[in-house]
């Protein structure tokens, strides 16, 4: 009794202690400012005479008129943008930065330097709008608008602009600043210098994350003291397969555990996100423990309750089966949702068959030993 109790408080202990650290570390937010800094050229040129007019009003000559330094602006992946006011045209690189900022909410100061003359275009936007898409919902019977800007600003020369921005939803962003002459600037080979500096402000320890853990761990707890209460149930022999059953399942983790690891360090199209890498070598440990386990009549359940827990599966089977195929039908999309749902599906699927076939032999079993 005492070395079955020392096996019981071990394992609640190691799966705590796991639980709450992950949980812990996952919600710790760095509260650490973020400082980027970086210069791109800035090619400047008078504006070519016969340079034709868009339907704006706006000045658009043809790059070749403004005889560019081709092997310098070719030499690297970069795609550049014009803009011509003031009697100067202005070539610089079209790009700005993607930020995942920690929190919801941060103060973002950007500084940005270059010839006389210049004024810089700021924009902040979600990066997943940076079309400028603008989407509508109702929300309490009020139309609420989202995407496009979340900040907007023209800054000057060497003026440093702040901005705290309470909206972003611990969402990708992207920041673009163009730079735009507001007076002539003479001709010739310069370059423009941003400095932006994110300070987060948000709560040192994420309290939904550690909720997140706490639900993990009662869970985790349950299921050790079912398991326990299961046990007794059965006999030793079925106690010995339901070890076995337990390490062959072990050891199929951990060899799809390493399989991933190699494919995903060799392979040159590697298919799969890390949420699916980690649920892959859970899903099938556990299906292959459960069919072990139940063809030795040694599964969790088995006693007076087998039939409701084959029912159960092909239930888990059919809803995960859905959840991965409708999406996929409607869209034509697949993502790591439904591409886990599919997962979900073949595992307990597999467990759903076995169990089937397993009451369908048990049946003839019992038939034939009445006739006999």
């Amino acid at each position: 009794m005492k070395k079955k109790l020392s096996t019981i408080n071990i394992t609640v202990i190691m799966i705590s202690l796991v639980i709450i650290l992950v949980g812990l570390f996952s919600s710790i937010r760095v509260n650490r400012d973020t400082r980027l800094s970086y210069s791109d050229p800035l090619y400047v040129r008078d504006i070519p005479a016969d340079s034709p007019i868009d339907y704006d009003g706006h000045v658009n000559p043809d790059i070749l008129q403004l005889d560019l330094p081709i092997e310098d602006m070719y030499g690297f992946d970069q795609i550049y943008k014009t803009s011509c006011s003031g009697g100067s045209c202005l070539v610089s690189i079209e790009g700005g930065n993607h930020f995942k900022p920690v929190g919801k909410k941060a103060t973002f100061t950007v500084k940005a330097s270059g010839p006389e003359g210049v004024m810089f275009a700021l924009k902040i936007t979600p990066a997943f709008t940076e079309t400028q898409e603008l989407y509508f919902s109702m929300e309490n019977g009020e139309l609420i608008v989202s995407g496009g800007d979340l900040c907007s600003a023209t800054i000057r020369n060497d003026e440093t602009f702040t901005v705290t921005l309470d909206n972003l939803n611990d969402s990708d962003f992207f920041i673009e600043l163009t730079p735009v002459a507001i007076d002539y600037i003479t001709p010739g080979d310069y370059s423009v210098s941003y400095t932006i500096t994110i300070k987060p402000d948000t709560s040192f320890i994420s309290i939904q994350t550690i909720a997140i853990a706490g639900v993990f761990l009662v869970l985790a707890i349950l299921l050790i003291l079912l398991i326990v209460k299961e046990s007794k149930n059965y006999d030793e022999r079925q106690l010995i397969c339901r070890g076995q059953a337990a390490m062959f399942s072990f050891i199929v983790s951990l060899v799809c555990c390493f399989a991933i690891g190699i494919f995903s360090k060799f392979a040159p199209n590697f298919p799969l996100s890390s949420f699916e890498s980690t649920l892959i070598p859970t899903f099938v440990g556990l299906a292959t423990f459960v069919m072990l386990a139940d063809i030795n009549d040694a599964f969790v359940g088995y006693n007076g309750g087998r039939a409701k827990c084959t029912v159960l599966v092909w239930i888990m089977t059919i809803v995960a089966g859905l959840a991965a195929l409708v999406p996929y039908v409607k869209t034509g999309e697949v993502n790591d949702m439904t591409r886990s749902a599919a997962i979900f599906a073949l595992c307990f699927g597999a467990v759903a068959v076995e169990m089937s076939i397993k009451s369908i032999k048990d049946r003839k079993g019992a038939l034939e030993d009445e006739e006999s």
